[in-house]
């Protein structure tokens, strides 16, 4: 049997968390996990997967924190290219549709099809942009895990001082365009500016957000001819 990965998508970046090396007996199957999962939800995961230990005496998750996204990347593609990959695995979609592309991965499909114990109402759970995300050539290839969303801060002290409404925050493009171009001030009057109405950390997944929010699309329904 070649080796192959099952995948857990993600779409959040976050930092480290330690994994630990475990002896595992012999009559007892342990799954290789790799993750990248910090902080509080890093912590929530190690509490689900020693749930899952302790309720499944035959198996064990062994759970391993790779650091970061960059390094985990960077460690399954290696693992591919040696055969050494982990059993189970977190990534990104645009990850995955390389893994598909290569025959290295089994769908989680091919899982939920051969459980009689998971069902439709089972996957109706979760919201269906994240099963249509983790979609590909009609079958669902990796299962939704953690997801980020993007969320709008703005500061309530700098809307009162502009005799602005501060319960009123922007609410359509428009008025978060108004609203940017007002509060883009030179506040000593030397010629610079010194206050920004916004700021939008540039990257690829943030536009891409931004573009699909305002009805536009990388590609045609086929994925096949890109859109700009």
């Amino acid at each position: 049997m070649k080796n192959v990965l099952i995948i857990i998508a993600v779409a959040s970046l976050l930092l480290i968390s330690c994994g630990k090396k475990t002896d595992v007996k012999s009559d007892v199957t342990e799954v290789i996990f790799w993750q990248a999962m910090g902080g509080p939800l890093g912590d929530a995961l190690a509490e689900l997967v020693d749930e899952f230990n302790e309720t499944h005496p035959h198996i064990f998750v062994n759970s391993i924190n790779m650091g970061n996204y960059t390094a985990l990347s960077q460690k399954l593609m290696a693992s591919i290219q040696t055969g050494n990959q982990p059993h189970v695995a977190q990534a990104y979609e645009a990850w995955i549709s390389n893994f598909v592309d290569g025959d290295v991965i089994i769908p989680v499909q091919d899982f939920i099809d051969a459980d009689p114990d998971f069902g439709d109402e089972d996957l109706a759970d979760i919201y269906p942009v994240f099963i249509e995300s983790n979609t590909m050539k009609g079958k669902l290839v990796s299962f939704p895990f953690n997801k980020s969303v993007r969320v709008q801060y703005y500061n309530k002290d700098i809307l009162f001082q502009n005799d602005l409404d501060p319960n009123k925050p922007p609410v359509t493009w428009d008025d978060f365009t108004r609203l940017s171009k007002l509060l883009t001030q030179d506040l000593d009057g030397d010629g610079k500016i010194d206050q920004y109405g916004t700021t939008i950390k540039i990257s690829a997944w943030q536009f891409e957000n931004l573009l699909l929010q305002a009805g536009g699309e990388i590609m045609t329904p086929d994925n096949k001819t890109p859109l700009f």
